[in-house]
């Protein structure tokens, strides 16, 4: 039997105040690296500074969802939004990663034409920013570094801001090696390679984030160890319409009909569910559970057949 435990635990206000108050750091400086990079790609002609700028660039926007998404978060439920705004940051996830996604196609094809036609870059000023780059960076992901798994939002604005340290280093070798050999197709292949790149690391997130907002089950929970909990509680014969899924990247939701092959009394049923509801949540981490309570049918109904 598997016993899955969600990759992350809710988190308090003061932590998501805490981290707000990062993101507002994280976002002012990533804006000043953004605007030095712009202009010193173009002084400089480096394609590489150009979509280090541009990927720095989408740090900022994907920073700038991450903070609405916070806010979004702690707003209370309502009459018209009774979830309220739980799934904010799964939506700002997958709105991040896409627009990382699409970045990197960019830069993939400026690069391969550029590739075939090299032009002189100015690598002083390449280096010099792109060592800044680092700097701003580095703080930036070290700040981001103890919050990252607190959901696939804060996640993805991490992947933003490690994926440009990385490449900014990257930047920096090779206008090193081009002031040196002069080689300066290199500047078109570190272009790719930051491409590619890219799509490698959103591409599982995005995947992820679209199992959630189609609302599939958690991959690491398998519905027949469900049943299997289930059917151990004594009086119960039978599970079926059973529908599970995540509200967000923490929390879990679970209806299923539940039948018994007894004739229990209405307390009798009540400690039965609860105790459902108990092992669920100590061995799956379901938090919130509806079960329907029926007399036993024959033939027994499927797991996920309903009524």
């Amino acid at each position: 039997m598997s016993a899955f435990a969600p990759e992350n635990s809710p988190t308090t206000p003061d932590d998501a105040i805490g981290r707000e108050r990062r993101l507002i750091f994280i976002i002012i400086i990533n804006i000043a690296v953004t605007a030095g990079q712009l202009i010193a790609s173009v002084i400089s002609g480096s394609l590489a500074l150009f979509s280090d700028a541009m990927q720095n660039l989408t740090d900022v926007t994907a920073l700038i969802i991450s903070f609405t998404a916070n806010r979004l978060c702690r707003r209370n439920i309502s009459p018209e939004k009774t979830f309220g705004y739980r799934r904010a940051q799964i939506v700002a996830a997958f709105v991040n990663s896409s627009v990382l996604l699409v970045v990197a196609a960019y830069l993939i094809i400026a690069a391969i034409i550029r590739l075939f036609d090299p032009q002189p870059i100015d690598t002083g000023i390449m280096m010099l920013f792109g060592g800044f780059a680092i700097v701003v960076n580095g703080i930036s992901a070290a700040m981001m570094w103890k919050g990252r798994n607190d959901s696939m939002n804060m996640k993805s604005s991490f992947y933003h801001v490690f994926s440009d340290f990385l490449t900014s280093v990257a930047v920096l070798i090779a206008g090193a090696l081009m002031s040196i050999y002069d080689i300066y197709w290199l500047d078109s292949v570190l272009t790719l390679f930051i491409g590619v790149m890219l799509i490698g690391l959103t591409g599982k997130l995005i995947y992820n984030t679209v199992r959630v907002l189609m609302q599939f089950a958690p991959q690491d929970i398998d519905i027949q160890d469900i049943e299997e909990v289930a059917l151990g509680v004594e009086g119960v014969s039978n599970l079926h319409d059973v529908r599970l899924w995540q509200l967000d990247d923490v929390h879990l939701e679970l209806t299923a009909d539940v039948e018994f092959d007894d004739d229990p009394s209405l307390s009798e049923v009540e400690e039965r569910l609860k105790k459902i509801e108990s092992l669920l949540r100590r061995h799956f981490s379901i938090e919130h559970s509806t079960l329907q309570p029926e007399q036993e049918t024959y033939p027994h109904k499927g797991l996920l057949e309903d009524d």
